[in-house]
């Protein structure tokens, strides 16, 4: 707070030209700044030291007795701070440049160029003067800048509370109205609000909303609550505009059309949106149909030349149910045909009547019966045989969950036989499997003259001569090819000599130990992985390994790292870890070495 208090002065020892002026010693009749001014509050001072002066405006601290020297007036030293020497003297003052009195006219007055205007009680400021006259019951209004005056055409009555516009009324700020408006002629309403506790009782008769050459909301309607959801009416600014009556979030611009729960139209549709245009809404268009909207997902058309089409986004719902009253009497539907002759229906208890039904061979069944057959009864899920030549009972297959059982009733694959063979002849006398693919001349073949297991791929399939044959009495026992004879293991091998040995919890190749190499090529590398068993060494990316592992690389990579816990911590000789900062190797069974690793 700033404040003016007669008769305070104090001393001071302060020297320098610092931000502030320590206090010491109270004049005798002088109050000190402490008990005049008070803590925190603003003054103007007057700082005497020797032939220098400072007028100025401070600020008092209690804390330190001290005044702040925050704005200086005048000075001797350029109007700056003056530097303080020795003792001196600090007084409240009350400069000239401020000061505020009546002139020699007797008007209250102030010192250019510091006075600005009058501050009020109310905290208002009033920097020029406004002056005008009138006649009773008009209501003022402003000229120019500065003056004001009154006319007929707008008067007020205390006796009605009244107020009279003669002419057009035009209004570009916010207007409260409290009780009745009344307004005849063409008004123009510009940014207004309408704030009126008894709204169904405020009518609006060939009203008029524009927006002059822009796109915006014609008006915003709202509960005052803690939501403020608006209403609005909101339209592009196009040839063929795009209009939307609904919510929005509480603005005070008009620019923003509403996003949730509105209706819109153009020129050719219409339509409503629950909470995004995108994905819950139904349309009319007229160029194809009705439209409906859910989720982002089409559910819905119904056009004059396409008909009506539901689209269902899930597979495990119903996609259309129709649902009869409690008391359904008539039909659940009917198909009509133009002239409205019933065609099919659905009774009320869900049967379908038809004239007829037309199979895909073109023939047509009117009645249930065929012939003089009797459908019997039997077990659920078995498939039927004939009993007789006119009944059915139930054979040994049946069927549960899309497969097929023989023997049992639980079929456990797409074909189960249960305590049975499957059994296929080829001529009554040879006994004979085989499985083929139609497409592709794939097959899968069992034969007992020759004793032959066989797996043929097409050499269309580009695996030219592929097949996985076993075969006893005609020589090959087993053959695994790619391209001709590229792999053939001959009836020279037999249980007690295979190279390649297949078991349960471990496979052996080069079973006997004989010189016999490995090679697995890749892409572009032909010795991916080299075993020579002449030397008994392995080599990756080489034929010619040099060691017991020899790769053909500029780099090999350990990808995890690891920390021994001490240099006699759990290891094996011969293993090499890492991790962010050292090296470690195993030199005997825990026994650990380290080296350290740099960046450079």
């Amino acid at each position: 707070m700033f404040t003016v208090q007669d008769r305070v002065k104090e001393s001071s020892i302060t020297e320098g030209n610092g931000e502030v002026i320590v206090l010491n010693d109270t004049f005798g009749g002088f109050s000190s700044f402490s008990q005049a001014v008070g803590s925190g509050n603003s003054t103007f001072y007057t700082i005497e030291n020797n032939e220098n002066y400072e007028i100025g405006i401070g600020t008092y601290n209690p804390s330190n007795n001290s005044l702040s020297r925050d704005v200086i007036l005048e000075s001797t030293n350029d109007n700056d701070r003056i530097n303080l020497f020795g003792v001196s003297v600090v007084f409240g003052t009350y400069p000239g440049s401020h000061s505020f009195f009546l002139n020699d006219q007797g008007y209250a007055s102030g010192q250019p160029p510091y006075y600005s205007g009058v501050a009020f009680p109310d905290g208002r400021v009033q920097n020029v003067a406004y002056q005008g006259s009138g006649e009773f019951g008009h209501l003022a209004f402003f000229t120019d800048k500065h003056n004001f005056d009154s006319n007929h055409y707008l008067t007020w009555s205390d006796a009605t509370s009244t107020l009279n516009v003669s002419g057009v009324a035009r209004l570009y700020s916010d207007v409260y109205i409290s009780g009745n408006l009344e307004v005849a002629g063409t008004q123009t309403i510009v940014n207004t609000q309408v704030s009126n506790t008894e709204i169904d009782l405020t009518t609006l008769t060939n009203t008029t909303f524009r927006i002059d050459d822009a796109a915006g909301c014609f008006f915003h309607a709202f509960v005052d609550n803690d939501d403020d959801n608006m209403v609005a009416l909101y339209s592009t600014n196009e040839s063929r505009p795009t209009w939307r009556l609904g919510l929005k979030d509480f603005s005070a611009s008009f620019a923003g059309s509403p996003s949730r729960g509105f209706v819109f139209g153009d020129k050719d549709s219409i339509g409503g949106v629950a909470d995004n245009i995108t994905d819950n809404l139904y349309i009319l268009n007229a160029s194809n149909g009705f439209w409906v909207k859910h989720i982002g997902r089409d559910i819905l058309n119904v056009q004059r030349n396409n008909g009506i089409n539901f689209y269902n986004d899930s597979p495990v719902v119903v996609p259309l149910t129709l649902r009869g009253a409690s008391a359904q009497a008539t039909h659940l539907q009917e198909w009509q045909s133009y002239a409205g002759s019933v065609l099919a229906s659905i009774s009320k208890d869900g049967q379908i009547s038809v004239p007829s039904i037309k199979f895909p061979d073109g023939t047509t069944q009117s009645t249930a019966n065929i012939g003089s057959l009797t459908i019997g009864s039997g077990t659920v899920n078995a498939i039927p045989k004939f009993l007789t030549s006119t009944s059915f009972t139930d054979s040994v297959i049946s069927e549960s969950g899309g497969r097929i059982g023989i023997g049992t009733t639980i079929p456990s694959g797409k074909l189960h036989i249960q305590d049975g063979t499957l059994h296929i002849l080829n001529d009554g006398s040879v006994p004979q499997f085989e499985l083929v693919d139609t497409d592709t001349d794939n097959s899968l073949r069992l034969n007992s003259t020759n004793s032959v297991f066989a797996f043929n791929l097409d050499p269309d399939q580009k695996i030219a001569g592929s097949e996985l044959r076993f075969n006893v009495d005609n020589s090959d026992k087993f053959i695994l090819k790619h391209n001709i004879n590229q792999l053939k293991q001959s009836t020279e091998v037999h249980a007690n000599n295979n190279l390649i040995q297949f078991g349960n919890s471990i496979t052996i190749i080069n079973a006997n130990e004989e010189n016999i190499d490995l090679q697995v090529k890749g892409d572009s590398d032909p010795h991916l992985l080299y075993c020579d068993a002449s030397i008994d060494r392995v080599g990756i990316g080489t034929d010619s390994p040099k060691q017991k592992l020899d790769i053909n690389s500029n780099g090999i990579r350990i990808r995890n790292d690891k920390t021994p816990a001490s240099a006699s911590a759990t290891g094996n000789k011969g293993e090499i870890v890492w991790d962010s900062n050292y090296l470690y190797i195993c030199v005997a069974t825990n026994t650990w070495k380290r080296s350290s690793l740099s960046t450079w």
